[in-house]
């Protein structure tokens, strides 16, 4: 591989590491990836059912046995569905590669079916721009095994992980479509819960749909309002609420909303981004708060058990809107990080800020593969989300030009 394209292998904003097949994403590269994973004698290997991603998940299992490493191949075809494999075979780490119109994306989970954390990413990263791995001997290369699971077996794992233990009061139906391979992976484990599926939303019912990868869903509900996976997620927070658990692992940028509906309840809320070792591990046990399907099941098991409808659920939280917004850096993004937090009385924790601001918060976080910092506003209207964040993103551009500026004076001195 050349040395642009191990420059190039980096892990992106998705938690994946991200690349174009042909120019930064060939079988050289998965070869090399496939040496670093193999160290853990045996990884989990699965793709999207194109050709482009078949050709690279092969590369990347020669890469494996060519270390000494077995790779346990699967023929579930969705980045969230490859989550769950390293959990259902007890193995160390897995690999799903998915591509999208040749837009590639690396997904590799640990033990738990959790991605990397950022010490792991960045030890990744830094082996596979190294390269040079050392090969196996004759009679010690790998193997390349299969994994023997289908669809069904996934799906029946994850319902029997999500579902309440409660016995349901009604079966519920509920439309899934089938086009994406998301999709699917929603269908089967709602199936397994035991609903009626139908392909389309109509009134009365409510609709799922899974998004990036699988590991986010999407919602309509019985009269058809769209009930995004912010709401959806801070749902499944009030669900472990009424539970009794007490406690909830959520996602870094996961709504503020989460930290209102648990202190409701005297609960409390870790986040992957600031409570380390203890969030991974509680967010290993909830994976309804990480992955679609999961948490499908998981808002359906709490529907059928309860004879409520997702419309009257969803109206039991709290509702922020959010606005978005990236701001180019010409300066060090750390500094810039720093002098946010100094200015704000706050610590960076893990990879951002999270910073309570009138009637809203406002997270700030490093882009993953630019020179830039991404800023996540919410309010309890619009209008005061879009206020907060064109504030932030005018003091970061501020902050950015004045350090732009002291570093080109201190050169000028030198």
């Amino acid at each position: 591989m050349s040395e642009k394209r191990v420059e190039e292998a980096w892990f992106g904003d998705s938690g994946a590491i991200q690349g174009v097949l042909g120019e930064s994403m060939g079988p050289e590269m998965l070869m090399t990836l496939g040496g670093v994973l193999g160290a853990e004698k045996k990884v989990g290997i699965g793709c999207s059912q194109t050709p482009g991603a078949r050709m690279l998940a092969r590369a990347a299992a020669v890469g494996v046995a060519a270390v000494g490493g077995d790779a346990v191949a699967h023929s579930l075809d969705s980045p969230v569905q490859g989550a769950g494999v390293g959990v259902m075979l007890d193995l160390p780490v897995s690999l799903f590669v998915e591509e999208q119109g040749g837009e590639v994306y690396l997904h590799i989970f640990d033990q738990n079916g959790l991605a990397p954390d950022p010490e792991r990413r960045e030890k990744l990263e830094k082996t596979l721009r190294r390269g040079g791995l050392p090969l196996a001997r004759s009679g010690r290369v790998g193997q390349l095994m299969s994994g023997e699971l289908s669809s069904r077996d996934w799906g029946l794992w994850v319902a029997r992980r999500a579902g309440l233990s409660r016995p349901a009061l009604r079966r519920l139906t509920v439309a899934v479509g089938r086009e994406t391979a998301e999709d699917r992976a929603v269908r089967e484990a709602l199936a397994s819960l035991g609903c009626i599926l139908e392909e389309q939303w109509r009134p009365g019912i409510p609709a799922f749909r899974g998004e990036k990868g699988g590991f986010r869903l999407v919602a309509q509900d019985e009269k058809g309002v769209l009930v995004d996976d912010g709401q959806l997620l801070t749902l499944a927070v009030l669900i472990e609420m009424e539970n009794g658990e007490g406690k909830a692992a959520v996602p870094a940028g996961a709504s503020a909303a989460a930290e209102l509906v648990a202190a409701g309840y005297g609960g409390e809320i870790l986040r992957l981004d600031r409570d380390g070792r203890a969030a991974r591990e509680l967010c290993a046990a909830q994976p309804w708060m990480r992955e679609g399907p999961a948490a499908a099941v998981r808002i359906c098991s709490r529907m059928g058990v309860s004879g409520q409808k997702l419309e009257s659920l969803v109206a039991k939280t709290p509702r922020f809107s959010a606005w978005r917004r990236e701001v180019p850096l010409t300066s060090d993004q750390g500094q810039v990080m720093r002098e946010l937090a100094r200015e704000q009385t706050a610590r960076v924790a893990g990879d951002g800020i999270r910073v309570r601001s009138g009637g809203g918060w406002v997270y700030l976080r490093p882009a993953a593969r630019r020179a830039a910092l991404r800023i996540l506003a919410e309010g309890p209207d619009l209008e005061l989300a879009a206020e907060l964040c064109d504030r932030y993103a005018d003091w970061t551009a501020e902050l950015d030009r004045k350090i732009s500026e002291q570093c080109a004076q201190e050169k000028d001195k030198n």
